[in-house]
C-alpha cells in the first residue's frame, strides 16, 4: 500500500531524473501528459523530478517548467524526427527515416542524461520507454551506479519484440533495471518475455486528476458544437489508428440510431485514419450523428467529457499485433464520472468491472459493442450508477496523488537494493 501524503512529506526528498521521448511540446499538447502529470505529483508530494525530452520543432520555451529540458541530436531542427509518436507509422512500425536517426538520438540523449547527472545529485532515474530510452538510462545508470526504474508504455515492448535489435537493447536495460512498472498485464508479461526478472514487475495503472477533470463545462460544449441539450452523447477520444478500433464503433453506430436516433457520437482525435474514417461515416450514411471534432486541446477535455452520457474505448489489437496499454483518457472519463462502454483488452478491466461502472465487449465484436451502448444509453439510472462508481474507483486509488506515491514506494525501494 503507497505511503499517505502526509507520511510522503516527511520522507527525505528524492532527486529524480525523468528521461522521457514525449512530454508536452506546447499549451493544450496531448503528447506525454501522463508523464507531465505524474511528475507534478511527485513534485507536489515533496520530491525533485528534473524531465529531460528530446527537442522538436514544435516545442515551445514554457518558463513555468524550469525542470524541463531538451537535448538536441541532430544540427537541423527539422530532422529531428523521433519521440513524440512521430518516428510511428500509424503506431504500427518504424518509419523508414527513423532507423537513421536511432543512432543520433541515442547518442544525444545519452550525453544529455550524462550532463544532467553530474550537474544533479540524482538519486533514482525513472525511464519512460524501454525503447529508445531503456538503453540510454540503463547505460547511465552503469556508469553512475544510480538507480534504475523503466515504466513500459505498449508501443516499446511492441517494437521490442519484433525488431530483433530493439528486443536486445531492451532485454540488456529491462535486466539494468531495478523496478519496470507496466499499466497492464499484457505488458508485463511482455516485459518478462523480454527478459526482465518476474519480482521486478509491477503492474500499476495510471491516474486522473480530479481537480480537473472532476468538473467541466458540459453545457457549453455542446452549445458550442450544436449538440441537441437532450442528445444522449457517446464520446470517443485518442490518435486515431487501428488499435484504437474506432472504426468498430461507426460499424456499430448505425444498431444505436436504429433505437436511439437522436444519439450523437462525438469522436476526439487526429490521426492517419482520419479522412478514411470520415469516409467510412459518409458511407453508412451517418452523418450528422457522428462529429469528427478534430484535435482538442487537453485543457478543454473536461468539457468535452461532461458533456458526454458515456464514454466509448472500442479497442483492438490491430493486424500486426500492436495495441495499447491503458489509454490515460479511460481513466480522465472516469473522474469526469461517465460510465465506459469498453473492450475487454489490456489494461482496461483493471479500472473499468463489467457491470460495476462499465461495460465491457469483446474486442472488435461490434454487435456486442452496439448491444453495450444500448443498454448504457436506453438506462438513464443505470448510466447515473455507473457513473458514481467510475468517480469512486478513481477516488479509492486511482488518482494522481495515489500513484505516484506508489512510484515513491518503487523508487525507495530501488534505492535500497530491493525490486
Amino acid at each position: 500500500m503507497a505511503a499517505t501524503p502526509d507520511a510522503l512529506d516527511r520522507r527525505r526528498c528524492m532527486r529524480i531524473g525523468v528521461l522521457t521521448s514525449s512530454y508536452p511540446r506546447y499549451p493544450g499538447d496531448h503528447a506525454g501528459v501522463f508523464v507531465r502529470s505524474l511528475t507534478e505529483h511527485l513534485r507536489k508530494l515533496g520530491h525533485e523530478p528534473v524531465i529531460l525530452a528530446p527537442y522538436e520543432p514544435a516545442v515551445l520555451p514554457d518558463v513555468t517548467q524550469p525542470h524541463l529540458e531538451h537535448f538536441r541530436y541532430l544540427p537541423v531542427p527539422s530532422w529531428h524526427q523521433l519521440g513524440y509518436g512521430l518516428a510511428l507509422d500509424n503506431d504500427r512500425r518504424l518509419r523508414r527515416r527513423a532507423y537513421a536517426l536511432i543512432p543520433c538520438y541515442l547518442a544525444g540523449a545519452a550525453a544529455a542524461l550524462v550532463r544532467l547527472a553530474r550537474r544533479v545529485r540524482l538519486d533514482i532515474l525513472h525511464c519512460h520507454w524501454a525503447i529508445p530510452n531503456g538503453p540510454v538510462a540503463a547505460l547511465v545508470s552503469a556508469l553512475t551506479h544510480i538507480p534504475l526504474v523503466i515504466t513500459l508504455h505498449g508501443s516499446d515492448v511492441y517494437v521490442a519484440e519484433r525488431l530483433a535489435p530493439a528486443g536486445v537493447l531492451a532485454r540488456l536495460a529491462l535486466r539494468r533495471a531495478a523496478a519496470i512498472t507496466a499499466c497492464s498485464a499484457d505488458l508485463a508479461q511482455g516485459a518478462v518475455r523480454l527478459g526482465a526478472a518476474p519480482e521486478r514487475v509491477v503492474t500499476l495503472p495510471w491516474g486522473v486528476d480530479l481537480g480537473l477533470f472532476g468538473a467541466g463545462d458540459g453545457a457549453g460544449w455542446r452549445r458550442r458544437h450544436a449538440i441537441p441539450r437532450a442528445a444522449p452523447v457517446v464520446l470517443a477520444a485518442g490518435r486515431l489508428v487501428e488499435k484504437k478500433g474506432i472504426e468498430h464503433l461507426l460499424r456499430a453506430a448505425p444498431r444505436v440510431l436504429a433505437r436511439y436516433p437522436e444519439t450523437v457520437f462525438t469522436v476526439i482525435g487526429e490521426g492517419p485514419l482520419l479522412e478514411p474514417l470520415q469516409e467510412l461515416a459518409r458511407t453508412l450514411g451517418l452523418a450528422p450523428a457522428v462529429r469528427f471534432a478534430g484535435r482538442v486541446p487537453w485543457e478543454e477535455m473536461p468539457d468535452a467529457l461532461h458533456a458526454a452520457d458515456l464514454f466509448a474505448a472500442p479497442s483492438v489489437r490491430d493486424r500486426d499485433g500492436n495495441l495499447d496499454g491503458l489509454p490515460t483518457v479511460i481513466l480522465e472519463a472516469m473522474g469526469a464520472g461517465l460510465p465506459v462502454v469498453a473492450s475487454n483488452l489490456a489494461g482496461i478491466p483493471l479500472v473499468v468491472g463489467h457491470g460495476e461502472n462499465g461495460l465491457l465487449v469483446p474486442p472488435g465484436n461490434t454487435e456486442a459493442l452496439a448491444n453495450a451502448l444500448i443498454q448504457v444509453i436506453g438506462n438513464r439510472e443505470l448510466r447515473a450508477e455507473m457513473g458514481r462508481s467510475s468517480r469512486q474507483r478513481v477516488e479509492e486509488g486511482l488518482t494522481w496523488t495515489a500513484v505516484a506515491g506508489r512510484f515513491i514506494d518503487l523508487f525507495e525501494a530501488a534505492q535500497k537494493g530491493k525490486p
